[in-house]
């Protein structure tokens, strides 16, 4: 039998309390003062988007790179941000449909690059040589693919990643 100790210890996954956040602080701001001169124009530009679909759009495109090697088409980045900040999906069912989509299959990859990546993508990682052979012992007696990730998905780091970008884990 597998000691899975590690797992459970290093992959919390009780709902504890939200990570703290900062409290937004407004920018300080120059006095205002008369120009002596004639104002300079400034040239036109597009709007950036707002930050925070800045964020979705780099979580979205962060496992595109990092789970299909590649980088996002711009529908499938639209479809997956609309899906996120729409709250349809949270980042997990998100990422599991990266995981588990024929795209990702047909790389066939083997249990320690599964679990790689698993770290690249939901822990912002590299894998570490305890948690990697861990992993793979248990990969070897049995885990399933799906309980592997659901153990990364709904781990502490991965929320924490997921507040990062400014969205909910979802279950």
């Amino acid at each position: 039998a597998v000691d899975l100790a590690y797992q459970v210890e290093f992959f919390d996954a009780s709902p504890e309390s939200e990570p703290e956040t900062e409290p937004e602080t407004e920018p300080e701001t120059e006095p205002e003062t008369q120009p002596e001169t004639e104002p300079e124009t400034e040239p036109e530009t597009q709007p950036e988007p707002e930050p925070e679909q800045q964020t979705i759009s780099a979580f979205v495109t962060r496992l595109y790179e990092t789970c299909l090697g590649r980088t996002p088409d711009k529908a499938g980045l639209e479809s997956w941000v609309n899906v996120l900040e729409s709250g349809r999906e949270g980042g997990a069912q998100v990422a599991y449909n990266f995981v588990f989509s024929t795209e990702f299959k047909n790389k066939n990859y083997c249990n320690e690059d599964y679990i790689k990546l698993l770290y690249k993508a939901f822990l912002g990682r590299e894998a570490d040589a305890a948690g990697l052979s861990s992993w793979i012992k248990v990969m070897e007696s049995g885990t399933t693919r799906e309980e592997v990730f659901n153990g990364f998905a709904m781990s502490t780091e991965f929320r924490g990643l997921c507040s990062q970008y400014g969205i909910n884990i979802g279950s």
